[in-house]
């Protein structure tokens, strides 16, 4: 990864310019002019040989600092990308908001259904353990599913048509109750 700057493994000056301005999004003309590697090299030959001597100059430290200034203003390619990534952005967003009104029923049927999964796991694990097979597990739990929805169809239809046929004599009765309210408001 880092031998594309150097030769050893570990990162290099180079590398940690090129990070900062990538990071930062400066050009290349401040780093040719702040840190460039002629520079830094020669720097870092000098410490080199003044360790050696054991000599340190007063003004030196131990900590090296890298200059970095702000851009003044972004380029033109920084530019053009940004607005690229935004119209991009944008394009996706409309393209599945259309494919979810499209499909949306399609999406509310692959959504419940991983729903139910996600469910009913703790279920299929149950009748694993007493040696059930996971296929025969959640074709019983599927069946008797289908079953239950059945059966609350058939009591509930049962109801409705009862208070279907019942319905003309509530009908009468609310008429009945209401009608001396609306003629002492009409009074």
């Amino acid at each position: 990864m880092y031998r594309r700057f150097g030769s050893s493994d570990c990162p290099t000056t180079v590398d940690v310019r090129l990070a900062v301005r990538v990071l930062f999004g400066l050009g290349t003309d401040h780093f040719a002019r702040t840190l460039s590697p002629t520079n830094d090299a020669s720097a870092r030959r000098k410490r080199m040989s003044d360790q050696v001597m054991n000599e340190r100059p007063a003004e030196q430290s131990q900590v090296g600092m890298v200059e970095t200034a702000l851009p003044f203003s972004t380029p033109p390619s920084d530019k053009m990308l940004s607005r690229i990534t935004i119209l991009l952005f944008i394009l996706v967003a409309g393209l599945l908001t259309v494919f979810g009104y499209y499909a949306s029923s399609i999406c509310i049927t692959v959504i419940l259904a991983g729903f139910l999964a996600i469910l009913f796991d703790p279920v299929v694990v149950i009748l694993e353990k007493l040696q059930l097979p996971r296929s025969v597990a959640a074709a019983g739990i599927v069946l008797g599913g289908m079953s239950l929805v059945g059966l609350l169809g058939y009591v509930l239809y049962g109801k409705a048509m009862t208070f279907a046929e019942e319905l003309p004599v509530y009908a009468s009765k609310v008429q009945q109750t209401i009608e001396p309210v609306k003629v002492s408001r009409l009074t």
